[in-house]
C-alpha cells in the first residue's frame, strides 16, 4: 500500500478577540489541540481526514481560533480502517505547514502579534474521534 495523493483543503476557520485582556507582563500560554475524523470512502481507497483545530491562551483570554481542514488521501490499495486510524496522525500532519502559516498571519490580524506554532502537529494533544 502506497499513498498516491494527498489534497489538503482549508474547509472552516473562526475566531475572534475576547474580553478577556490577560496581565501583560505575563506570557502568554498558548495551547493548541486537535481533533480528527476519519471518512473512509467506498471502496477502501481514499480516506478524508477531517481536522479540526483549536488555538488560545490558557485560560481562555484575548483571543481564540478554530480551524477546520479536510485532508483528502488516495491509497494504492484498499486500506483498512484500522490502518487508516494508526496513520491518522501522521497523515494530518500534512495539513501542519499550512495550519502553521494560517495561524501566524490570523493572530497578527486579531491581536497585532503573529504566534508561530511549529509546523507540526501536537501529538499530545491529537485526537482520533
Amino acid at each position: 500500500m502506497e499513498v498516491k495523493n494527498v489534497l489538503v483543503q482549508l474547509e472552516k476557520c473562526t475566531g475572534g478577540l475576547l474580553e478577556n485582556i490577560p496581565d501583560r507582563s505575563e506570557p502568554l500560554d498558548i495551547h493548541v489541540n486537535h481533533q480528527v475524523g476519519i471518512e473512509q470512502l467506498e471502496g477502501g481507497t481514499e480516506v478524508v481526514y477531517h481536522l479540526h483545530t483549536e488555538v488560545g491562551p490558557r485560560p481562555s483570554s484575548l483571543f481564540y481560533l478554530q480551524i477546520d481542514q479536510s485532508i483528502h488521501v488516495a491509497f494504492t490499495d484498499p486500506v483498512s480502517l484500522d490502518r487508516v486510524r494508526e496513520m491518522a496522525y501522521d497523515l494530518a500532519s500534512q495539513g501542519a505547514n499550512a495550519l502553521s502559516l494560517l495561524i501566524a498571519n490570523l493572530t497578527r490580524e486579531l491581536i497585532g502579534t503573529a504566534i508561530m506554532v511549529p509546523p507540526q502537529l501536537n501529538q499530545r494533544e491529537f485526537k482520533v474521534l
